[in-house]
């Protein structure tokens, strides 16, 4: 009998929670298109280089497994809530807390079980969706065939699993040890009545943090040093705060009874989210926190996105490059194994050279930007910048006799400028007037310069002193890892390697590296006197790839958890309060009237956690954006990637919160 019961009690709740049901069937979907792809030997073998996006989908779904078990837990407890009188009166009528535990249990599992069944179709497709999309990134055909998967949705559903029987042991512990008193009285304690008093000084306490944190991030008090993860906890710890002290403050307010209460509905409305901000102050802090990472996460989703489309291919403008610290090196062995391997369509070897020692302009770089530069200074004759510009597709450029140029990254364009303002640059006692500053991107992490590279007349070869011997060659097909293989087997040992960056991306064993790589960027393509163009995109793809996909996922993941709960919490106060609605009818107004405030009293609850979140990545995504295309020259307005961000959680936002209004008011029309 009570597995029957226990049927038709999910049978209920699948109706009665279907915008849980659809969210749960997603995320099921999600889960088990990564592990699909996490576990197929395949897939590996196809993904070649993107070996780091099994590394990420690990991680990722260990935290997607705890908010699973979060979601569950909250979402027991609250059916546990609103049935608790239905519980109160099995246990009257004779059936035990053990049973009804297994009845409810059952129940869950169930409801589980079926969105899990359901999720494993649309998983299966999601896992080709993504493929297509990775290779697509990464620049590769897709050559996975469609697998099936088993082994990745016995492992999610073993996952899942795990996740539900933790989130129901804790919710059915605190069941084992109620009576039937405090089950019929449950419902009515999840709406405690809002009561102003000290804790709405945590209003201004919270919002002077976030001010601070905000202001911090601008001004540099607040870094990437070993205080940043004390600042961060400072700022979840706000969020909780804001809405103990936001219940109190509005229960002030409306104590006071100012005109503006007394308006139109304001009353009514002002005192529904008084009561559900007490009844869910926690609840909405999790929100707001959930809502905020989500935000950061699509904000840096979208950076590296622009980064991928923008910046990987200018970069590295040359098919080969390969450095050699021997100034009469003439690259034949390199040549010849290039030609064996793809044709060679044009070359040039070249020197580069410093001037007796100096080391101004190193000195000057380090003291402004930090960083790894070579021994002394670097220059480039006229006819090799040419000649380099020419395989770079770029437009050959004139110099005077006693002229120079230098050509920098873009992050380091305006110390340059300070430093010609300041300093002569003279060879062999000549002074060399500044034609121009150029950002042209020509490889300068080490190859052509670390950061930049003089440029000047040919005349002054016999003057300026090689430094060493660079190959530049563009090539037919595709050059692969075999290539780059024989290349470094005849390359010399040039000291330890120097890296850079949060992104590093390295070619090559560790006493191989080059000696120089500059401030770096936010991605560095340090690490080898070897760079193949093709080899080095995909592995900085591979890595900026995987960022993307795994931020997205889990970004998509928090918000739809999130908007979960904000909906079924109202659709419940739909069938649960609609009497409430009937007294405002009754009052006078109309159908109409009842839907605009309906539509302002949803509108408020939606808005109030995602305006905070909102307000709070403000200004770390716009510094996290604008130091991103400072560090990589990109040209975009950094408030770009926050706006789409913004807009992509707000439309996920706005088909939640219609439906959501449409599903609270067709429940209140019944009752008329």
């Amino acid at each position: 009998m009570l597995t029957k019961l226990a049927l038709r009690n999910a049978k209920r709740s699948f109706k009665d929670y279907i915008v849980y049901i659809v969210t749960m069937t997603i995320i099921f979907a999600l889960v088990i298109a990564f592990n699909i792809m996490a576990t197929s030997g395949e897939l590996l073998a196809s993904l070649q280089g993107l070996n780091i996006l099994i590394m990420f989908i690990v991680l990722s779904s260990f935290l997607i497994f705890l908010i699973v078990i979060w979601l569950v837990k909250y979402m027991t407890s609250f059916m546990l809530t609103k049935r608790s009188r239905e519980f109160a009166i099995y246990m009257l009528q004779g059936i035990t807390k053990k049973q009804i535990r297994r009845m409810f249990r059952k129940e869950s599992l169930l409801l589980g079980a079926i969105c899990f069944a359901i999720a494993i179709i649309p998983g299966q497709l999601l896992q080709t969706a993504f493929l297509d999309i990775i290779f697509s990134l990464v620049g590769l055909d897709n050559t996975a065939q469609f697998s099936v998967g088993v082994v990745g949705v016995v492992l999610s559903a073993v996952l899942l699993g795990i996740a539900y029987i933790i989130a129901l042991a804790s919710v059915m512990g605190k069941f084992r040890k109620m009576a039937i008193i405090n089950l019929i009285n449950m419902e009515k304690q999840a709406e405690p009545t809002a009561k102003s008093g000290w804790a709405m000084v945590f209003v201004p306490i919270s919002i002077a943090y976030i001010v601070f944190f905000n202001v911090g991030l601008l001004t540099g008090i607040i870094g990437t040093d070993e205080f940043v993860l004390f600042w961060l906890v400072g700022l979840a710890i706000s969020i909780y705060l804001l809405f103990v002290g936001l219940s109190a403050f509005l229960a002030m307010y409306i104590e006071k009874k100012p005109n503006a209460i007394y308006k139109q509905a304001n009353t009514f409305i002002l005192r529904q989210l008084s009561s559900k901000m007490k009844a869910m102050r926690f609840t909405m802090g999790t929100l707001t926190t959930l809502f905020t990472m989500s935000l950061f996460g699509l904000t840096l989703s979208f950076m590296f996105l622009g980064f991928q489309q923008e910046v990987l291919q200018r970069n590295l403008p040359v098919d080969i490059m390969i450095f050699h610290n021997d100034v009469n090196e003439d690259f034949v062995q390199h040549t010849g194994i290039i030609q064996n391997s793809n044709a060679i369509t044009d070359s040039h070897i070249y020197r580069i050279f410093h001037n007796a020692n100096d080391t101004r302009i190193n000195d000057f770089l380090v003291n402004i930007n930090g960083g790894s530069y070579h021994d002394y200074d670097t220059y480039m004759l006229l006819r090799d910048y040419n000649a380099f510009r020419r395989l770079a597709g770029l437009p050959e450029v004139l110099l005077g006799s006693n002229e120079f140029i230098i050509n920098v990254v873009g992050r380091t364009e305006n110390a340059m400028h300070q430093f010609v303002e300041q300093n002569q640059v003279s060879i062999g006692g000549t002074v060399l007037a500044l034609s121009e500053i150029r950002t042209d991107f020509i490889t300068q992490n080490g190859m052509n310069g670390a950061d930049y590279i003089v440029v000047v007349p040919d005349e002054f070869e016999n003057i300026l002193t090689p430094f060493y011997s660079m190959l530049a060659a563009n090539v037919e097909g595709s050059p692969d890892d075999d290539l780059f293989q024989a290349l470094m087997e005849i390359q010399p040992d040039t000291g330890d390697i120097l890296l850079g960056g949060f992104l590093t991306v390295s070619l090559g064993s560790d006493n191989q590296g080059l000696p120089a790589v500059g401030s770096n960027g936010a991605v560095s393509y340090a690490g080898s006197t070897v760079v193949i163009r093709e080899l080095e995109n995909m592995m900085v793809a591979s890595v900026t790839t995987s960022i993307i996909i795994v931020l997205s996922y889990v970004s998509f993941v928090f918000i739809c958890v999130a908007l979960t709960v904000l909906a079924i919490q109202q659709l419940s106060d739909a069938t649960r309060f609609k009497f409430r609605y009937d007294i405002l009818k009754k009052l006078g107004l109309s159908k109409k009237e009842v839907s605009a405030v309906l539509k302002k009293q949803l509108a408020l609850y939606y808005i109030l956690p995602f305006a905070f979140a909102a307000l709070i990545t403000l200004v770390l995504g716009l510094v996290i954006s604008y130091g991103f295309a400072v560090l990589e020259n990109i040209q975009v307005v950094p408030f770009q990637y926050y706006a789409v961000s913004v807009g992509a959680f707000g439309l996920l936002y706005a088909i939640y919160f219609m439906i959501t209004y449409l599903g609270f008011k067709r429940q209140i029309n019944k009752s008329a």
